[in-house]
C-alpha cells in the first residue's frame, strides 16, 4: 500500500471514529450549570497529562478538568470551575493530587479521589501557563506570563521563593529526574534557564534557539535536555557543559519514558517518532489536526497522545496505527442555530456538529475539506450552507451529508451567511460585499457593494422584504429585495455595536453596544423608543419569538422585558464571556454560547 493509500485509510479511520462516538456528559456532576437544562461540548483543550500509574488521564479544559479512565478513554468525573479557563494541569508523584493553573493568575490543587478543591494558591500577577511537582511531591513549580516562577511548600501551602529573569511569560518547566535541576523557558524567550532545583539558584543559560521555546524535556541522564522551538529544530543540550550536542528538524518533542525514543512535532499535522541513538524514523503520523497543539507519551511508553484542542488521538508506538479518538471537546464558537422543529442543534467551532437536543448527542460531524468560517440552516433543515477558507460555499444534502451545489465569486473571506424565510435565496456577506444565491440553481442573482461592516450577522426581516446588516458608517441599512434599494437606515450616531437583532413581526430593532447600554428602534418610524442600561458591553441580543423578551450577553445573560425595559432574570453558568444568543423556535429555550467554547440550553421561565 503506498503512502497516498495509507494516509487515505488513516483519515477515514479518524472521520468514522469523530462521526460515530456520540458524546453525552449529562450524568457529570458540575457539567450542566444550575437553572440550565443541557450543555454541549467539553471546552477546549489547553493542556493534559496521565496520573504515574497509567490509568487515569486528566485533561485541562475551558470548563475544568476532564478525569478519563485511560483504558476505556471514558469519563470519569469532572472537577468543575466556576470562571476562568485551565492552562495547565498536573499529576503528583503519588497521583494522589492534581495542580492546575488558571487564566486567573492563581494555582488549584485538587484531590483526584474527590474531586474536591484542597487549595488556592495566589501569588502571580499573570495567567500561570505551567506547573510541575518536584519528584518527591513536596514542592510544586509555577511559571506564569508575569515572568516570575515561584516555589511552593505543599505542606504549608507557602511559597518558598520566587525566581526573575526571564522576558516574557514562562510556558515550560520541568525536574531532571535527579533532582537536581530544574529548567525552565517560554515561548518569547529563545533561552533555556536552568536552576538550581533545592537552592533555586541561577546554573545557566542553553542558548542557540533564533525563536521562542515550545517544549523542554530531560532525558533520563539527568544531563540531557530536548528542547522544541518555533525556529524548526529540535536540539539536545548537554546540562552540565551547556553545549548542544545534536538536533533534528520539529517544533516541539518528547521523549519516551524509556528514554529512547523522541516523538516530534514537525509541522501542520505531522509528528516523527525517532530513534533518539541511531536518528532512524520509526513512523511519520498524519493526525489530520490543522496543527498539532499538544504530544505526551503514556507512562508505560506504549502510546503517543495528540491533540488539536478539539480531539484527543492515541497512537499504538509499535504500529503508528490510531487506537482510539476522544471527542466532544470544542473550540471557539462562531455560530448556533436551531433547525425549524427545535429538536436540533447546528453549532460551529471548526467542526460544523449537528447536537440532539432531546438526546443530548452529537449526532454527527459533516465531512468538510478546510475551516469553515460561516454555517447557515435552510427553514426546511433540508439544506446546510457552509462557507469555506477558499471563499467558496458548499450547500450540503442534510440527510446524505453531500455537496449539492457550490457557490462561488467571494474573493475575500466569507464571515456570514444567511437564508430567507423561505429558503429559496442564500445571503453570504464578506468584508466588501454581499452576495445573494438562488438556492435551487445555485445562479448568482446580485452583489451588495455597499460598506458593511464585516463584525456583524447579516439577516433577513422575517416577511423576507429586507437583508438587514450595518455599514462602517455606523448605520443599519434596511436593503430591499425586490428593489435593490435601500430604503431604511438608522444613524446611531457612533460605531461601537455589538450586534443587531428584530422582532419576529419586524416592528422593532435592538442594538446592542459596547457601552453598556442596548437601544430599542421603532422599524416603521425610525425613532429610538428605548435605552436599556448594562451593567457590561453586550456582546449579542435576541429576541424571544413572542416578542416580549429580549435577551443580551456578556460575561453572564441577561433577559429584558420589552415592554418596560426592566431585567427580569439573570443566567450565570459559563467560565468567559457569552458571545452568541438564540431562542428556540418555540421560545422554551435560550441556547448561549460563550468563549469557554461550549453551549448552554436555558429553561425560559417568565
Amino acid at each position: 500500500m503506498n503512502e497516498i493509500c495509507k494516509n487515505a485509510v488513516l483519515f477515514l479511520s479518524i472521520f468514522l471514529l469523530i462521526c460515530t462516538k456520540a458524546y453525552s456528559s449529562q450524568q457529570i456532576e458540575g457539567y450542566v450549570p444550575d437553572d440550565a437544562k443541557k450543555r454541549f461540548g467539553k471546552g477546549y483543550i489547553f493542556d493534559f497529562d496521565y496520573s504515574p500509574d497509567g490509568t487515569e488521564f486528566a485533561v485541562a479544559s475551558s470548563i475544568g478538568i476532564w478525569i478519563y479512565d485511560a483504558e476505556t478513554r471514558e469519563v470519569v468525573k469532572l472537577l468543575s470551575v466556576k470562571t476562568d479557563f485551565l492552562k495547565t494541569v498536573k499529576y503528583s508523584p503519588d497521583g494522589k493530587k492534581l495542580a492546575s493553573g488558571s487564566y486567573e493568575s492563581t494555582i488549584k490543587l485538587w484531590d483526584v479521589e474527590t474531586g474536591n478543591e484542597i487549595h488556592t494558591l495566589k501569588g502571580h500577577d499573570g495567567f500561570v501557563h505551567a506547573t510541575t511537582f518536584s519528584p518527591d511531591g513536596k514542592t510544586l513549580v509555577s511559571g506564569s506570563m508575569d515572568e516570575f516562577i515561584i516555589f511552593w511548600n505543599l505542606e504549608n501551602l507557602q511559597p518558598i521563593t520566587t525566581l526573575p529573569g526571564h522576558i516574557g511569560s514562562v510556558d515550560s518547566l520541568t525536574f531532571s529526574h535527579n533532582r537536581e535541576i530544574l529548567a525552565s523557558s517560554g515561548r518569547s524567550d529563545h533561552r533555556i534557564t536552568l536552576w538550581n532545583a533545592r537552592t533555586g539558584d541561577f546554573i545557566r543559560f542553553l542558548s542557540g534557539h533564533t525563536e521562542g521555546i515550545d517544549s523542554i524535556n530531560f532525558m533520563s541522564d539527568g544531563s540531557t535536555l530536548v528542547s522544541g522551538s518555533y525556529d524548526g529544530t529540535i536540539r539536545f543540550w548537554n546540562t552540565e557543559t551547556g553545549k548542544q550536542l545534536k538536533s533534528y528538524s520539529g517544533m516541539s518533542a518528547v521523549i519516551s519514558p524509556e528514554g529512547n525514543k523522541v516523538a516530534a512535532h514537525l509541522e501542520d499535522s505531522l509528528i516523527q517518532i525517532l530513534n533518539i541513538y541511531s536518528g532512524d524514523i520509526l513512523h511519520t503520523i498524519n493526525t489530520s489536526y490543522n496543527t498539532v497543539e499538544i504530544i505526551k507519551f503514556s507512562p508505560d511508553g506504549r502510546i503517543l497522545t495528540s491533540s488539536d484542542g478539539k480531539d484527543i488521538h492515541f497512537w499504538n508506538i509499535e504500529t503508528g496505527l490510531l487506537i482510539d479518538t476522544i471527542t466532544g471537546h470544542t473550540d471557539d464558537l462562531y455560530a448556533i442555530q436551531f433547525s425549524h422543529n427545535g429538536k436540533t442543534l447546528v453549532s460551529l467551532d471548526g467542526y460544523i456538529r449537528i447536537w440532539d437536543i432531546a438526546k443530548s448527542t452529537l449526532q454527527k460531524i459533516p465531512s468538510i475539506e478546510g475551516t469553515v468560517s460561516s454555517v447557515a440552516l435552510a427553514p426546511d433543515a433540508k439544506t446546510l450552507a457552509c462557507a469555506t477558507n477558499d471563499n467558496e460555499i458548499l450547500l450540503l444534502d442534510m440527510g446524505t451529508n453531500k455537496s449539492k451545489i457550490i457557490l462561488k465569486g467571494h474573493e475575500n473571506e466569507i464571515n456570514h451567511l444567511t437564508f430567507s424565510p423561505d429558503g429559496k435565496i442564500l445571503a453570504s456577506a464578506s468584508w466588501d460585499t454581499i452576495r445573494l444565491w438562488d438556492v435551487i440553481t445555485g445562479d448568482h442573482i446580485t452583489t451588495i457593494t455597499q460598506d458593511i461592516d464585516s463584525r456583524h450577522k447579516i439577516r433577513f426581516t422575517h416577511n423576507g422584504d429586507s437583508l438587514v446588516f450595518k455599514d462602517n458608517e455606523s448605520r443599519v441599512l434596511f436593503w430591499n429585495t425586490e428593489t435593490r434599494k435601500i430604503d431604511k437606515e438608522f444613524e446611531l450616531n457612533r460605531n461601537s455595536t455589538n450586534s443587531i437583532a428584530l422582532s419576529s413581526n419586524d416592528k422593532l430593532l435592538a442594538i446592542g453596544f459596547r457601552e453598556d447600554e442596548i437601544q430599542i428602534w421603532d422599524i416603521s418610524t425610525e425613532k429610538l423608543l428605548m435605552t436599556i442600561q448594562t451593567s457590561a458591553r453586550t456582546y449579542d441580543v435576541a429576541f424571544s419569538p413572542d416578542g416580549k423578551t429580549i435577551a443580551s450577553c456578556s460575561e453572564d445573560i441577561y433577559l429584558w422585558d420589552v415592554e418596560t425595559g426592566k431585567l427580569f432574570n439573570t443566567f450565570t453558568g459559563h467560565t468567559d464571556q457569552v458571545s452568541i444568543l438564540t431562542f428556540s423556535p418555540d421560545g422554551k429555550t435560550l441556547a448561549s454560547g460563550g468563549w469557554d467554547n461550549t453551549i448552554i440550553l436555558w429553561d425560559i421561565q417568565r
